[in-house]
């Protein structure tokens, strides 16, 4: 039980039990000091306990006066903050989560430092909902920001991968077609893109598999004869999004460009007529 007191005019407390018998005991209260608890109508003197009658004495007789209402508790104002900004960081997103999330921690836990200090203090329950929402809201950003930041950077990664693959499919493709041009079996013009694949398959120069395992029908051939310079263009792809370009010559020079970058300097490379 928790009791208030009113000494000379002075509001105290409230103290358990415990700590008004031993204020009795050691005379810091008296037996005539009002007193009052929850569920009493008025203010009554502790002799009137009766489980504080045996150290305060009898009861005197009841005082006229009115009853006095106990003080209100006062709720802690870092705890309102806390749970203010806690919620805020939740219904804010990314950036917004965070700037918010951040103050509403560092509120709670200074909160409910003061409030177990202080025990006349309320508002622990706003304190410990203000962490747990600030909390919440810090996690915003591990969760939605940075995988946002590192898809593109693994999209990219994926892109240059496939660009690479591209190329070498792109130096074995030029290696059987200077095997072929050695063996008397091409001369660099084609009708088609369908008549060269015809030639190296049909001679036995690559496996229909191998070369399908090379991605052919995704390079273009350009249409190059022996007379042709090295800086000519023989091979060309594009990327799935269009945004680098693989170019191999003839001369077995490759790169991988991106818009607005040039390939191998100026002048470009001659471009021949590529095969369909």
């Amino acid at each position: 039980m928790q009791i208030f007191i009113n000494k000379n005019g002075n509001q105290l407390g409230p103290f358990p039990e415990s700590k008004v018998a031993e204020m009795l005991k050691s005379g810091q209260l008296a037996a005539t000091d009002l007193a009052w608890s929850e569920g009493m109508e008025t203010w009554k003197p502790l002799s009137s306990f009766a489980q504080l009658q045996s150290i305060a004495g009898g009861p005197p007789p009841l005082p006229g006066q009115p009853p006095a209402l106990p003080s209100q508790r006062k709720t802690e104002p870092l705890s309102i903050w806390a749970l203010a900004l806690g919620i805020g960081s939740i219904v804010g997103c990314w950036i917004g989560g965070f700037l918010a999330g951040l103050p509403a921690v560092i509120c709670g836990h200074i909160g409910l430092s003061r409030i177990k200090r202080d025990p006349s203090l309320d508002g622990k329950g706003m304190a410990l909902a203000g962490l747990i929402t600030g909390y919440i809201g810090l996690l915003v950003i591990p969760l939605a920001i940075l995988p946002a930041l590192a898809i593109p950077a693994i999209t990219q990664a994926m892109e240059r991968a496939k660009a690479t693959q591209t190329l070498s499919n792109m130096r074995s493709i030029h290696l059987v077609l200077q095997q072929a041009e050695v063996d008397g079996k091409s001369s660099g013009k084609f009708g088609s893109k369908a008549e060269l694949e015809k030639i190296l398959v049909e001679n036995n120069y690559i496996a229909a598999a191998d070369l399908k395992r090379l991605q052919f029908d995704k390079i273009s051939v350009g249409n190059v004869s022996a007379e042709d310079p090295a800086d000519t263009i023989l091979l060309q792809a594009k990327s799935e999004n269009g945004r680098s370009t693989i170019t191999f010559l003839k001369g077995g020079d490759g790169r991988i460009t991106r818009p607005g970058q040039p390939a191998f300097g100026r002048p470009p490379p001659r471009r021949p007529a590529f095969l369909e």
